[in-house]
């Protein structure tokens, strides 16, 4: 029994002790808050990104469709940032009706001057479906294509931005 009442006396004192300390911290940090001076700003961004077959396109606010010919030519897409902040990337899906389809980009803010040929005389790369790394600006696009494996055929091309896409979360605020 009178372990038990030493234990609670010590508990009582401690918690007598430590209390002040905690709410003259707690004041320390509201004051410090209304007595700075600076002005803080707050923003809010937006992270969108959307394929399109122009790039002077609005923002379509769904996924692509085309359905292509009697021919196994690319379609040849842009995927252009309409949000307010750099994306630092995005992930892409393509469909098709029959089949299978091949992508390829070239490099930001270019076209393709046919199959073989970026506007800037490089060689388009390969892509692969899924997540793609590519820092782009409000407006900036990145031109890729698609080209199906069998003639008369739909594809449907989606882009998504997840939360690992965007830039980096703020920390600290100084």
């Amino acid at each position: 029994m009178i372990k038990s009442r030493t234990a609670l006396v010590g508990l009582a004192l401690g918690a007598l002790l430590l209390a002040p300390q905690a709410s003259d911290l707690a004041s320390a940090a509201v004051s410090a808050i209304a007595g700075n001076s600076q002005t803080q700003a707050i923003s809010t961004a937006t992270y969108l990104a959307a394929a399109v077959t122009t790039t002077g396109a609005a923002n379509p606010k769904a996924s692509l469709s085309s359905v292509m010919g009697n021919n196994t030519n690319p379609l040849y897409f842009y995927v252009k940032s309409f949000g307010t902040d750099t994306l630092t990337g995005f992930t892409f899906s393509g469909t098709t009706t029959s089949g299978s389809l091949t992508y390829k980009k070239c490099p930001i803010g270019t076209t393709f001057t046919s199959a073989t040929r970026c506007s800037d005389t490089s060689t388009p790369t390969t892509a692969t479906a899924g997540a793609v790394t590519a820092a782009l600006t409000t407006g900036q696009y990145l031109p890729m294509s698609a080209t199906p494996n069998r003639n008369s055929v739909t594809i449907t091309i989606s882009i998504s931005v997840g939360n690992t896409q965007d830039r980096a979360p703020v920390t600290s605020i100084s």
